[in-house]
């Protein structure tokens, strides 16, 4: 039977929000897997390589599941309309449950850093009860859990709880249009950091 301390997979990119679930959940005293779902998109070797670089003794692992061919990657991304790739959260959760339920039997959550921006269409808490509730189902895992801890918070809230002028600041990572493996200053995802850093 599972609990608050049972071990957690925690999807995660490196960007604000999974920055801060894993201190969120090591803090805790939770055993934690990193799941990095590789897609196909232009800006993951950066991330890979961000999150190789802080990471390095973590238990990690990368899932290739590309879809490069349905997701691909705009140049010019200007707006949350353009940012949106359709069923993403569908494929992270789908994917990260069948790869546990593979190779991690014992492990039953998975965690997402989504604030529930309902600008998205796959954000909101009911569409994860009803994806839970299908994942128990397909899986039979009647426990399985799908765990949204800042859900309701706004970015800023989360970036000054877990992650202003600490250590863990300098491991954020989010741009959409990298520069080898630097962020780029430019792009909506660069805007967006400083302007959530500064507010």
């Amino acid at each position: 039977m599972i609990d608050d301390q049972s071990p957690v997979a925690i999807l995660f990119s490196g960007g604000t929000e999974s920055t801060a679930l894993y201190r969120y959940y090591r803090e805790r005293g939770i055993e934690r897997l990193l799941l990095y779902l590789r897609f196909g998109l232009a800006w993951e070797d950066a991330e890979l390589a961000h999150l190789r670089k802080y990471y390095p003794d973590e238990e990690c692992e990368v899932i290739d599941c590309s879809l490069s061919n349905l997701y691909p990657w705009k140049e010019s991304v200007r707006t949350v309309a353009d940012n949106i790739l359709p069923n993403r959260n569908l494929l992270l959760c789908t994917v990260a449950s069948t790869h546990l339920k593979r190779y991690h039997p014992r492990i039953l959550r998975v965690a997402m850093g989504t604030l529930g921006d309902n600008r998205y269409p796959d954000t909101s808490r009911e569409f994860f009860d009803r994806l839970e509730e299908l994942l128990q189902l397909s899986m039979q895992e009647p426990e399985f859990r799908i765990e949204t801890p800042f859900y309701g918070w706004r970015k800023g809230e989360v970036y000054r709880k877990y992650l202003k002028d600490t250590p863990w600041e300098e491991r954020i990572f989010t741009c959409h249009t990298p520069i080898g493996n630097e962020p780029c200053g430019t792009c909506m995802k660069c805007q967006a950091f400083v302007r959530m850093k500064e507010g």
